[in-house]
């Protein structure tokens, strides 16, 4: 039986210039202690430190353990986010490989400085208890 702890994966914010085709990427590193369920995705998207809603930016994520991108080409954020007011379930939820990467890449399509901060929300998912809690007892 699998053993499930709620956790979060979060990109550091990437920095995209005031250019449309300006993009940028981030690395986000799944932890070798388990692999990773994504249930949901949100996109954060600031300008002059405002948060902001109905951006017209881009986002493609790359899988490093199977080599795959989520989608077939870099998607419009408001395409599968809205408004960004909610966040994108992922049904099936995404399973991810311990001690891989995801690549994130953003794209900017306006002329405004803009920042993105990618977070997957989720699960941690140990073979059993008793592997989440030797993992608790290492750090003792």
């Amino acid at each position: 039986m699998q053993y499930l702890q709620y956790f979060c994966y979060s990109s550091a914010w990437m920095s995209l210039a005031a250019a449309a085709g300006a993009t940028a990427t981030a690395t986000l590193s799944i932890l070798a202690d388990a692999n990773y369920q994504a249930n949901y995705m949100t996109i954060a998207v600031r300008q002059v430190n405002v948060l902001v809603a109905n951006w017209a930016g881009d986002v493609q994520v790359n899988d490093s353990a199977v080599g795959r991108d989520l989608f077939n080409i870099a998607t419009c954020v408001q395409a599968f986010q809205g408004s960004g007011s909610l966040p994108y379930p992922f049904n099936p939820s995404r399973l991810f490989a311990a001690n891989s990467s995801l690549v994130i890449t953003v794209v900017n399509n306006v002329a405004t400085v803009t920042d993105v901060q990618v977070v997957f929300h989720g699960n941690k998912v140990f073979a059993s208890k008793d592997a989440f809690e030797a993992g608790l007892l290492a750090v003792r």
